[in-house]
């Protein structure tokens, strides 16, 4: 006579789980695979959704940053009778001698502009608390008031050679790290137009690119165009790229051109901050190290850094996102009402959208 078999056999022959003597049900092979395939298939459906909130969420913080930036350039503005912050307002008086250069230097105010260039500590030094010396304040701005999907580093030094205080911004360098630039205003809503190249406390528009800012235009906030939603004056941009794999940043606090506050637009086909291809830079002053041409994609990656596209803020205080291609396509958002457009050194898609001589509404 056949002995009977196990309990356990005998009940998976009748169809009915199985319980050990402790009272747990126990998993077959076949059901503790399933477990593992479905819990495979959970996470490569939740992981990389995990990750777009958390690009959404940067994207939100970002697009948040920008609109207080905006917003206190416009508080600024209406205490100053309509002036723009930046190198033909708040720094103005410090491009005039070497003298009035020192002003900026060293330990100053937390509203003292880093460079003539810098429009953020005039609107928000005081307000944010930033630090009175110049090195110190300057890291503050590319750290507190950055875009949080900036991951880069500066590691080097621009310009530092003959700066009085240019070891101040060694001693930051080395002791803490100059995040990357976030944030950049397009140059033709700060620089004067054409009639005023023989007034020299100016820095003018005086080269022909895509387009060209109206003869007597000043970085006002009423000539800037009738729709303030049209125009942008901060949007995601990183200067400067000396390879793919180093970032560096100006300390001079006159540039002659940009600087690290403002840049050109990324209707310029050769543009440091938004060109796509190895170009001759826009200003052979600005050759430096193995920075001799824009370096792409390098360049193109730390800019559109949001979906492949870029956050903007406008004059009318509002925050709008922009794909690349939107950007390269109409001059409009980044030159004043009434500019001309050149075509000159114009990137394809805004040769395609205006002709030449067309007046920028």
């Amino acid at each position: 006579m056949r002995p009977a078999p196990p309990a356990s056999v005998r009940v998976r022959m009748a169809g009915l789980p199985y319980r050990s003597a402790a009272g747990t049900r126990a998993f077959t092979l076949v059901e503790v695979l399933a477990v593992i395939a479905i819990v495979a298939l959970l996470m490569g459906v939740l992981i990389p959704g995990i990750g777009m909130v958390r690009a959404a969420s940067r994207e939100a913080v970002c697009a948040a940053q920008q609109r207080r930036l905006m917003l206190a350039t416009l508080s600024f503005a209406q205490r100053n009778r309509e002036n723009l912050p930046g190198i033909n307002t708040t720094g103005l008086q410090y491009m005039e001698t070497l003298t009035s250069q020192a002003a900026l230097l060293g330990n100053t105010s937390p509203s003292t502009p880093a460079s003539v260039f810098d429009w953020i500590s005039p609107i928000l030094g005081e307000e944010e608390g930033l630090s009175v010396n110049r090195a110190e304040r300057t890291r503050d701005i590319f750290n507190r008031l950055g875009c949080p999907s900036t991951q880069g580093a500066a590691a080097a030094l621009w310009g530092e050679t003959g700066i009085p205080d240019a070891e101040d911004f060694r001693k930051v360098r080395d002791a803490d790290t100059f995040r990357q630039i976030s944030y950049l205003s397009p140059g033709p809503f700060h620089l004067a137009g054409h009639a005023y190249l023989s007034q020299s406390k100016y820095r003018v528009y005086s080269w022909r690119g895509p387009a060209v800012p109206p003869e007597r235009y000043l970085p006002r906030l009423d000539r800037v165009g009738a729709q303030h939603s049209d125009k942008v004056f901060i949007s995601d941009a990183t200067r400067y790229v000396v390879s793919a794999a180093l970032l560096d940043f100006y300390v001079n606090p006159r540039p002659r051109y940009y600087g690290s506050f403002t840049s050109s637009t990324p209707v310029y086909i050769a543009s440091r901050e938004f060109g796509r291809a190895t170009q001759n830079p826009e200003f052979a002053a600005e050759n430096h190290g193995t920075n001799e041409r824009t370096v792409y994609p390098a360049n193109a990656r730390l800019s559109y850094r949001h979906r492949g596209g870029m956050m903007t803020a406008r004059f009318d205080g509002s925050a709008a996102y922009m794909t690349e291609a939107e950007t390269k396509r109409d001059a409009t958002p980044w030159f004043p009402g009434g500019s001309v457009f050149t075509g000159v050194n114009a990137t394809p898609e805004s040769l395609a959208t205006h002709r030449e001589n067309e007046v920028l509404r």
